[in-house]
């Protein structure tokens, strides 16, 4: 499974990625102003309350303005945005990162550091606004991805592509990607849920932190910026955790909840063979709904007990490897449990 999506989407990201080198593209949230965009914000989502009140009679309408942060687009939108940002992730850990041609008017101030296609390490603060740069860019491609799926399916669409073997997921993947003239600009509340659309001056502002030195002895804690290495180590780190539900989803793999877990126990006979079940729509809705939504609030705060004693420093090292924070907390005796 992780090869069939992963290739599906690197195989779209050169074709998709929007005006690398013009003005960022129109948005119709909010207006039509410079934008940006973040992906997985902190999140406040009370699971069971939200996936009780699904009803199977929305799984034959096209998003509407309003829509839930559980309902199958949204998390189908999820599920893409994960995807991307864990391609995102992998490259640069392998040191093959995705970065774009010369010029761009995201990393052009950059060029000179790039120009072997690698991200230098020398200045831990040029690193981080470099790696807050193209985690910018690549939102951007990943974010119209996502905007485009929706746009073009319904929640029973949607729910199919969340549940169905990866064939099927390359396949519409394919047909609703495939074509770079036709991606969908326009941003869906569905989206916004993971995904959110910021304005330029934010970013701006954001991104001119970086030009002071104290910010990267800064406590992980600190969360006043965005794109700072441990505000953008969070998102990576939640998009690893939804891409990989999404696939033990996708694969068969899922590993059955406990009878008395609060959300999903009292489905721990329907996964009991480590799938979804598909006969009944709505229960297959609930079971998805509550897998994403239970995944996403346990994933949080599972990361901000491993970050806790990091600063901004040790958050750049550890996007470029993953586990050395752990080594740290193991060596300290503070690792803590991080059971999922």
């Amino acid at each position: 499974m992780k090869t069939a999506v992963f290739l599906a989407l690197l195989s779209l990201a050169a074709g998709c990625a929007p005006a690398a080198s013009g003005p960022v593209p129109p948005t119709t949230v909010p207006g039509s102003a410079p934008h940006a965009h973040l992906s997985f914000p902190p999140l406040r989502l009370d699971v069971e309350t939200t996936a009780a009140g699904l009803s199977p009679a929305s799984l034959g309408a096209r998003l509407a303005p309003t829509d839930g942060p559980l309902l199958p687009c949204s998390i189908a939108g999820a599920a893409i945005v994960a995807a991307g940002l864990q391609t995102f992730w992998s490259g640069i850990e392998r040191g093959e990162p995705q970065i774009p041609p010369p010029g761009t008017n995201i990393l052009g101030r950059f060029d000179a550091d790039l120009r072997r296609r690698q991200i230098p390490r020398a200045d831990p603060a040029r690193t981080a606004e470099i790696i807050a740069r193209l985690y910018i860019w690549n939102l951007w491609a990943i974010n119209a991805w996502a905007n485009t799926l929706v746009a073009r399916s319904t929640q029973a669409e949607c729910l199919n592509f969340v549940v169905s073997n990866p064939t099927i997921v390359q396949r519409e993947l394919s047909r609703i990607l495939g074509d770079p003239n036709k991606l969908v600009y326009d941003h869906y509340a569905a989206i916004e849920h993971y995904s959110p659309t910021v304005l330029r001056p934010s970013v701006d502002g954001w991104l001119s932190g970086f030009e002071s030195s104290p910010l990267m002895a800064r406590a992980a804690s600190w969360t006043d910026n965005p794109l700072a290495p441990c505000s953008v180590l969070r998102s990576l780190m939640m998009a690893s955790r939804v891409y990989a539900l999404w696939q033990s989803m996708l694969d068969g793999s899922l590993r059955p909840p406990a009878p008395d877990d609060p959300v999903l126990g009292r489905y721990a006979s329907a996964l009991s063979e480590g799938s979804v079940p598909r006969s009944e729509p709505g229960q297959t809705m609930q079971i998805a709904a509550r897998l994403f939504g239970a995944r996403m609030t346990e994933g949080a705060g599972l990361t901000e007990r491993y970050l806790a004693d990091s600063t901004q420093r040790e958050c750049v090292d550890e996007i470029f490897q993953p586990g050395l924070i752990r080594v740290r907390l193991l060596k300290e005796g503070k690792l803590p449990q991080l059971r999922e």
